[in-house]
């Protein structure tokens, strides 16, 4: 495996200081040999990089709001990230809170002719445990499935759990539904 790396700014905004950007190593490529002589390339790009700053001061890496991937024959992945800022609805993004940074809340994979041929709406969820202390927890993914048109085949799954343990208690997968790429959906009854 080889991986190459990149300078990436993030945006370095707070009520202290003007908006400046500061510079971040990740990755640029992962190059994987199968040692069948064949080797696959994937190429990562950052969309919208975020500090999140609290009252007294401190900050965290809010991470990137999108990491997109593409491989060597052209499919894309674009995954979008809570940074605990602003709750994107209209993408599916439940709640936005700082404690789930680093969840994704939405993943759209397309083929080589950018065709969407898989939608994945994660809608986290959290249960507060203590003073800046939340239990963050998969509520629903939604699956909306194309095949190349505009019309979709959809599945959602929906979790229950014991906010005291983290257990699961509940997992209900509702088979075919209709969805809206919001990850709502109507039960179709079959």
């Amino acid at each position: 495996m080889f991986v190459t790396y990149k300078e990436q700014p993030i945006l370095d905004k707070n009520i202290y200081t003007r908006n400046n950007s500061q510079l971040m190593t990740v990755v640029d490529e992962i190059t994987i040999d199968n040692v069948f002589g064949t080797t696959g390339t994937k190429h990562y790009s950052y969309q919208d990089g975020k500090y999140q700053y609290y009252s007294d001061g401190h900050r965290t890496l809010a991470g990137f709001n999108i990491v997109i991937t593409t491989d060597e024959v052209g499919n894309v992945t674009k995954t979008f990230y809570h940074q605990g800022n602003n709750t994107d609805t209209s993408n599916g993004e439940y709640n936005d809170i700082p404690a789930k940074i680093g969840q994704s809340y939405r993943v759209e994979e397309y083929d080589g002719s950018n065709n969407l041929y898989r939608l994945t709406v994660n809608k986290w969820d959290h249960y507060n445990i203590g003073t800046d202390h939340d239990f963050v927890k998969l509520a629903r993914q939604t699956v909306l499935t194309y095949d190349g048109d505009s019309d979709h085949a959809d599945t959602a799954t929906e979790y229950i759990y014991d906010n005291t343990n983290g257990s699961m208690l509940t997992k209900t997968e509702w088979g075919k539904v209709t969805a809206s790429t919001d990850g709502s959906f109507t039960d179709t009854g079959s």
